[in-house]
């Protein structure tokens, strides 16, 4: 089933929060990752991205499109901000209206049908994360603790939390979390690619940090080299999402004794290329 999805980007008035909000992702995958390494990823001097956060400077058209391009924002996102930048710095006042009238439009008519908050779910590990903590045994119904047991900020906590109530997937009722089952998320085709390849490489690289981070007893990593032909592939991804299937169906029965959120991922890709 379809969840209903209320679009999220409307929330933001300046184009400095969507930075900032692309910088606390990497950083909920990588709490030791830092602003000037932002910096370094946009081609941006650290003092010159600190002063366009607060406000001190601003960007170009041009620079706003090379920063959308390396961050690999999804189509609504880029125009978006792209919008915000022209309407704020652009070199004319017509082309600031021009800009704001075009923002106006957008949200209007076509980001209107963009299911936003499904997007920024899936670009965000973490609310699949709290969605489970709270049905673990030791659950302490606050921000807090769900900050500090997913090692991430109390700002992308309260986020997380907003969008997933949004998303009917989860309630606050007589002081506890709930997690509201009735709405599974199904992907359709209106979801870009980049956003679903986001989605799958944060998990690897939180398990990449999982190696020098956790001992033996908390973690499972296996790698099988193996050579195989075109039927051989066939059988081995049905036979892949065949065990997903069964995990999940086995072990989300089980509702009682929760003491731990864990992420299970598979790889299966060709090593090399064919010549």
């Amino acid at each position: 089933m379809i969840i209903k999805i209320i679009p999220n980007l409307m929330h933001y008035s300046r184009y400095q929060d969507i930075l900032q909000d692309e910088f606390q992702k990497l950083v909920a995958i990588n709490p030791s990752y830092s602003m000037r390494a932002f910096a370094n990823k946009l081609e941006i001097a650290p003092s010159r991205l600190s002063e366009i956060l607060r406000e001190k400077q601003g960007l170009s058209l041009k620079s706003a499109q090379k920063i959308t391009e390396i961050l690999k924002l999804d189509p609504h996102r880029r125009k978006y901000f792209e919008l915000l930048v022209q309407s704020k710095h652009a070199k004319s006042q017509a082309q600031k209206e021009r800009a704001f009238k075009d923002l106006n439009e957008y949200i209007d008519g076509d980001l209107k049908k963009v299911p936003v908050d499904l997007l920024d779910f899936l670009s965000g590990w973490y609310h699949f994360g709290i969605l489970e903590l709270i049905k673990t045994q030791d659950i302490v119904h606050s921000t807090d603790w769900i900050s500090k047991r997913l090692r991430i900020s109390q700002e992308i906590t309260d986020a997380a939390i907003r969008r997933l109530k949004r998303l009917k997937m989860l309630a606050y009722k007589e002081g506890k979390f709930i997690a509201l089952e009735n709405n599974p998320v199904t992907t359709c085709s209106e979801i870009p690619n980049n956003t679903i390849r986001f989605y799958h490489k944060q998990f690897i690289e939180k398990a990449q940090l999982s190696v020098d981070e956790q001992d033996m007893a908390q973690r499972s990593l296996n790698t099988l080299v193996i050579a195989v032909n075109e039927e051989d592939k066939k059988e081995i991804n049905k036979k892949i999402n065949e065990f997903f299937n069964q995990i999940n169906i086995e072990y989300s029965k089980n509702t009682e004794n929760k003491t731990a959120v864990y992420a299970l991922s598979n790889q299966f890709f060709e090593l090399g290329e064919k010549l």
